[in-house]
């Protein structure tokens, strides 16, 4: 923010008319500068076809990339690939198997120390869900962290 006008927006949101508006497609974390209806870029975890991001149908355990057609091509650095799947490495004397979040909405990002997904404003997403971790944060929080 400079001089009291937003400037720039956080993932997630777009900056029109010197405001931050939330973006209304899914898993969308920048528009197309040409055109507000395609996304030009996606939560890193997801590919983009046409404008839009494409989510997997199911959630692959350990996976941190997804192709077009929703099948994993990557899998995070505690598993390996193996036949489509993600097999989880075994821990290191020491060391204890956390759950952490597959990937965070538009208004959160991953906290790698807890596993959770951290809102701009503070909040914690805690939910148990599919092994993704969505959630929406209020424009009104977001703008209120800029001033």
């Amino acid at each position: 923010m400079e001089g009291g006008i937003c400037i720039s927006c956080q993932p997630g949101y777009y900056l029109k008319e010197k405001q931050c508006y939330k973006i209304t497609l899914p898993y969308c974390e920048k528009l197309s500068d040409s055109n507000e209806n395609e996304c030009e870029e996606c939560l890193e975890i997801l590919s983009s076809s046409n404008g839009k991001c494409v989510a997997p149908e199911k959630i692959i355990k350990g996976c941190a990339k997804y192709d077009t057609k929703g099948k994993c091509t990557e899998c995070g650095k505690a598993y390996t690939f193996k036949n489509g799947n993600c097999d989880f490495k075994s821990c290191s004397d020491g060391e204890t198997k956390i759950e952490t979040c597959g990937m965070c909405e538009a208004g959160f990002d991953l906290d790698d120390d807890v596993g959770l997904c951290i809102g701009y404003d503070g909040t914690k997403d805690t939910s148990k869900g599919m092994g993704i971790k969505i959630k929406y944060a209020l424009l009104a929080l977001v703008i209120l962290s800029f001033i």
